[in-house]
């Protein structure tokens, strides 16, 4: 069923770049705001082939601090306070997270689950402020929260599957290269 429905988000003509005009403002529009919007999928992704290069706690800490940030950028949404520069700064996490994967960066645990924690606050931000009015908050963001636990998920199954077959020294820099002039082109669109 997942991969059907992620299948389907992939082909529509609609996947790039769309934050709103989902279906059913509850459940399914939750979890179709991350996976059609290619800024989200790339950072998220991007946190668990993180964690996945940082190996240890940062297997579980960076997408759970992610998660749990994200959570609070939707509830500042939510409760109608203003947050600027959102996309920018979405723009920029696709950027510094290419950046970070083509230099294979690491850093101390702690230092990474904050730098995405600041991250996800501003792509929470843009899922509950994009949230349909009709939307059950507490469903929509179940939704969303699962799809992006999905896509840490597919991230760090896949850079450990690199690293045991030894081809994360290219691959991670060339995803990153990729990632990081996708962000840049994003900043200047």
């Amino acid at each position: 069923m997942k991969r059907s429905i992620t299948l389907v988000a992939l082909l529509s003509p609609t996947a790039a770049f769309a934050h709103s005009g989902h279906s059913d403002g509850g459940l399914l529009t939750g979890i179709l705001h991350p996976i059609t919007g290619l800024d989200h999928m790339a950072a998220m992704v991007a946190v668990g082939l993180w964690a996945a290069l940082m190996g240890g706690k940062a297997m579980w800490r960076l997408p759970l601090a992610f998660m749990a940030a994200m959570v609070v950028g939707a509830l500042i949404a939510v409760m109608g306070l203003a947050l600027g520069g959102v996309e920018v700064v979405i723009a920029s996490s696709v950027l510094i997270m290419g950046v970070v994967l083509a230099s294979k960066l690491s850093l101390p645990t702690k230092v990474g689950a904050l730098m995405v924690m600041v991250f996800a606050i501003f792509h929470g931000y843009a899922h509950g402020a994009e949230m349909p009015t009709s939307s059950m908050a507490l469903v929509y963001f179940v939704g969303f929260v699962a799809a992006t636990g999905m896509l840490h998920t597919m991230g760090a199954l896949l850079g450990t599957w690199l690293i045991r077959l030894k081809l994360d020294k290219w691959v991670f820099r060339v995803t990153g290269g990729v990632m990081a002039l996708f962000g840049g082109s994003l900043l200047l669109g």
